[in-house]
């Protein structure tokens, strides 16, 4: 059986070679080798995670087979914490294989080939094979999408070419349409399925049912519009499913999220729950180096696995129902600290997605703190009031500093909604309470408008390149920012934030800020409110006694409220 084919770089998904092999030429979807050269196949696709596959799966003899033009001798080594060994070698002159016996490998770290030229020799391909049993699995993919046309398009060409090959016998794909703006005859490998905007959460939720409920899928994979997906990455999903030990039937497959704007950069591989915020592992490391891809290897359990690529076995709603209806934000994450028994996470299996850095949403700030807010009632990890209390603190003051009055009031808004009870959260007709929350966010001009509306002119493409300013001073922290001196010592002119980068010295001692996304390329124009600290500070000091005599009872409810919400979706 294969496990997985080994890859290259392709256009359209990603050039940079180092994530796919390590020395000679690449011309033509081959490589190149001339005499006395190497290449090795140490990379974060290509590697092979051997006590990963030793753990969860029957694979015990793993052969690697290379097709070729040439001659030379090809090593299997095993890369580790110390250093590196060679397991075999094997000289050979044409297409050949190599293997490993997985049970005389110590655990730790990754295995990979690497392959010394005699002459000049020509690569083809080649692949991760072994004999083992394999039970039968079948993937319905569900991508939800609201008016990104652009990126399902994209995404589903990728996967069209794909199903030609023999895809579509273990994967069938189903696009929950939130905008009704695609197409019935997308794709004649699609089904487009028109639903209400019930946010990403009703989305993902809608598609689940669907492929649940047609009862010849085993597993159901989550998938974002917005990605770039490599269509091998589907292949290893489903031979790795299709190869788990019976202990193991029941595990989830979980993507890592590679970034988009700098290929090589991991933000994630699995993520934690601590009781009050999230967490990433190995976020912000560079997937080119292998001490990275052995950190990778790690024996962690991930809490859950965001959505970007997720895939859960189909009894998973029949054990736990359904994730709860959180509109957009933590529906990944309570779904998978409910559902999600065991989650594989491995270099190899990823997608790349746009940064969250730059992606900010005003009305986002209300379901991050609303929907952590219901997390830490069913799952407080023992984190009570006080520190759930001094996260939407630190929350509120940061908005006040960056005059994003707005945020903070809407995070006030999510704490107060929660405290209203699960009859309340359970009751909302999200897409009506979605067009509230966009209402109570400031109007996003763009800089024509800014200039007719405010009379600010700025030089927008300077600012867009100037380096970032860094740093506290003194000065501010002793003025809150500047809140506590008096208006005729504020700067004149207007400030200047990139919405996506903004820093409090940005916002010192100005009267008005122009707050701008070069994203969305729209802004708007924030107005100092001096009272804002003495105002927030009051409601954060009543909200604390709210929080201190009524979260217990609180929790009760929403419990009670939420067995119930799981036992009736689970029949479904």
């Amino acid at each position: 059986m294969l496990l997985y084919n080994l890859t290259f770089p392709k256009e359209n998904v990603c050039s940079e070679r180092e994530l796919y092999f390590r020395g000679g030429s690449f011309e033509g979807n081959l490589l190149r080798l001339k005499s006395g050269e190497k290449v090795s196949f140490d990379t974060y696709f290509n590697s092979f995670s051997h006590s990963k596959y030793k753990k969860y799966t029957s694979v015990k003899i793993a052969e690697v087979r290379f097709s070729v033009r040439g001659k030379g001798v090809c090593r299997l080594k095993r890369f580790f914490a110390t250093g590196e060994e060679i397991l075999t070698e094997k000289e050979f002159s044409g297409d050949f294989s190599i293997f490993a016996d997985l049970d005389s490998v110590c655990d730790g770290g990754f295995l990979y080939p690497e392959i010394e030229a005699f002459g000049e020799t020509e690569i083809y391909g080649g692949g991760y094979y072994s004999d083992v049993e394999v039970s039968p699995v079948k993937i319905g993919i569900a991508i939800c999408t609201f008016m990104r046309e652009n990126y399902v398009k994209r995404n589903v060409a990728a996967m069209e070419e794909y199903f030609e090959k023999g895809g579509k016998d273990r994967f069938g794909l189903f696009i929950v349409d939130n905008g009704r703006t695609l197409p019935a005859d997308l794709s004649r490998y699609a089904t487009v399925i028109p639903n209400e905007n019930s946010g990403g959460s009703g989305g993902f939720t809608r598609g689940i049912k669907e492929v649940t409920s047609r009862g010849e899928y085993t597993h159901f994979l989550l998938m974002d519009d917005d990605i770039i997906l490599d269509c091998e990455v589907l292949e290893r999903t489903a031979n790795l499913i299709s190869c788990l030990k019976e202990e193991y039937r029941s595990a989830c497959v979980g993507g890592g999220m590679l970034v988009a704007e700098t290929p090589c950069r991991q933000h994630e591989l699995g993520a934690f729950w601590t009781g009050v915020k999230l967490g990433s592992y190995m976020s912000g490391t560079d997937v080119r180096y292998r001490e990275i891809l052995f950190l990778n290897e790690s024996p962690y359990r991930p809490d859950y696995n965001a959505w970007w690529y997720m895939c859960m076995p189909c009894d998973t709603v029949r054990k736990y129902g359904l994730p709860l209806p959180m509109f957009i934000k933590c529906d990944d994450v309570e779904y998978g600290l409910r559902a999600a028994e065991e989650i594989i996470v491995t270099n190899g299996i990823a997608v790349w997605h746009d940064s969250f850095d730059l992606k900010y949403s005003p009305e986002g700030e209300y379901y991050v703190k609303r929907n952590e807010f219901i997390v830490n009632l069913l799952y407080p990890r023992r984190k009570g009031t006080f520190a759930l209390w001094v996260k939407l603190l630190k929350s509120v003051a940061k908005q006040t500093v960056f005059q994003r009055y707005f945020a903070a009031e809407l995070e006030f808004l999510a704490y107060e909604d929660v405290l209203k009870g699960p009859e309340f959260y359970f009751g909302l007709n999200g897409a009506e309470y979605h067009k509230k929350l966009r209402s109570l966010c400031p109007q996003f001009l763009d800089e024509k408008e800014i200039y007719e509306r405010y009379g600010i002119k700025t030089d927008f493409e300077a600012l867009r390149v100037a380096p970032l300013r860094k740093g506290k001073h003194l000065r501010q922290i002793l003025t809150w920012n500047g809140y506590f001196l008096p208006k005729f010592l504020y700067n004149k002119e207007a400030g200047f934030a990139d919405m996506e980068r903004c820093k409090a010295i940005n916002c010192y001692a100005r009267k008005k800020v122009v707050q701008y996304s070069f994203i969305k390329n729209k802004g708007f124009v924030s107005e100092i409110k001096k009272s804002a600290p003495f105002v927030y500070g009051w409601r954060l000091f009543i909200l604390f006694f709210k929080l201190l005599f009524t979260r217990i009872s609180l929790r009760k409810r929403y419990l009670q409220a939420f067995t119930d919400y799981c036992s009736r979706t689970s029949k479904l």
